[in-house]
Formats: structure tokens, C-alpha cells, sequence
């Protein structure tokens, strides 16, 4: 069970890219007045894929929806998952930010 005084991030890291492209699934974390909101980007050939499998993501989603959309995403099409957008919206507990480029 998750403990609050003892967080430890989800996931080690997390790919940054502050222009993702089109090929990849991407989660823009958006600022807003009711918290973090987020965008998921799903390249148009992936939608077409997948239309009868999964349902379209909604316009805007809450960051913690957006991220498990998209790694569902992500991996359902054997694509990249990659987090764009305002970067200080991240939850430090959730992981680090790494910037892609150093994969590459």
C-alpha cells in the first residue's frame, strides 16, 4: 500500500522532449486553475490502428488519466512515450524527467 511519508518515485525516468514530433504518443502537461491538466498526442496512423480497440483520448484529461492513457498507448502501438509542455507541472514523486535527446 502507498505511503505518503514515505514517497518514492513510480518510475525511475521519464523521456522530455519539448517538441515531440508526430510519430510518437505524447502527454502535454498543461497549466490550469483546478490543478494540472494534460493533452495526450497520439500520431493519426496509431488513432486509425487503433479506432476499434480503444476509445479516443478525451480533449483534455487530469495529468494522472493523460499518463496512464498514454502508456497504455504507447504500448498497445509500440510507439515512444514522451512528456512535453509546461515541465513544472510534473510531480517530482512520479519520476524524473530526462531529456530525450540524451537517448538518442
Amino acid at each position: 500500500m502507498f505511503s505518503p511519508a514515505g514517497r518514492q518515485p513510480m518510475i525511475a525516468d521519464f523521456r522530455y522532449d519539448s517538441s515531440p514530433g508526430d510519430d510518437v504518443i505524447s502527454v502535454e502537461l498543461l497549466p490550469s486553475d483546478g490543478g494540472s491538466r494534460a493533452v495526450v498526442r497520439v500520431p493519426a496512423a496509431v488513432l486509425k490502428l487503433l479506432e476499434a480497440q480503444v476509445p479516443k483520448p478525451a480533449e483534455i484529461m487530469t495529468l494522472d488519466s493523460a499518463l496512464g492513457y498514454g502508456v497504455f498507448l504507447a504500448a498497445k502501438s509500440h510507439r515512444a512515450l514522451v512528456i512535453c509542455g509546461d515541465r513544472d507541472l510534473w510531480p517530482a514523486e512520479w519520476g524524473h524527467l530526462r531529456d530525450r535527446a540524451m537517448f538518442h
